[in-house]
């Protein structure tokens, strides 16, 4: 199988998804970073327990930041850059609030409707995100922004957990994915798009 660059797949036996960035060092391996983490570590990985990533082969446990990135990049069909960057927002403290002012400047209540996203390249700017747009640049020219992405693993990361919880019909900490209820997750995701 020919690997593309940037590309997400999965490892044989883990539920966490990866990037594809170049051949590996030694034979029939390739050079693979976990996909949504801070810092990107590379690993070499056996071509043959590599396989392309799809909704359908998602862990069905309690979110991550590289799964969730996983999932936006295939249902917003983006390149896997772009969801790194809204996964850098993701991890940094008060980047993300639930907004307390609309686009316009107006006072509503606050929910994962709107979401807020500070601006990286001015910090004392935000960027309100509800469903399908944001206010920034990048989404006024009709792509899909970091923004969205960010609002999207956001919203997921705090609500999945109870939405898994009610479906199993079960409460509780669960404190990783091997100890959460097994559950079909990704059934309505195109709908919980941001």
């Amino acid at each position: 199988m020919e690997l593309k660059h940037k590309t997400p797949y999965t490892i044989t036996n883990q539920p966490d998804h990866w990037l594809y960035i170049r051949p590996g060092d030694e034979p029939d391996t390739a050079k693979m970073a976990k996909l949504g983490d801070e810092t990107l570590i590379f690993v070499n990985v056996p071509l043959a327990s590599v396989q392309p990533a799809s909704l359908d082969r998602l862990h069905t446990g309690y979110p991550n930041i590289a799964t969730l990135c996983t999932e936006a990049a295939l249902l917003y069909k983006l390149d896997t850059a772009r969801v790194q960057r809204a996964a850098t927002i993701t991890n940094t403290l008060g980047m993300i609030v639930l907004a307390k002012h609309d686009e316009n400047g107006e006072t509503i209540a606050p929910s994962y409707d709107v979401i807020a996203v500070r601006s990286q390249s001015n910090p004392r700017g935000w960027y309100i995100v509800r469903k399908g747009s944001c206010t920034c640049p990048d989404a006024a020219r009709g792509t899909v922004c970091k923004h969205r992405i960010t609002a999207w693993i956001y919203k997921e990361l705090h609500l999945r957990p109870a939405q898994i919880a009610y479906e199993s019909g079960r409460t509780g900490n669960y404190t990783n994915a091997q100890h959460a209820p097994a559950v079909n997750v990704t059934a309505g995701l195109e709908a919980a798009k941001v």
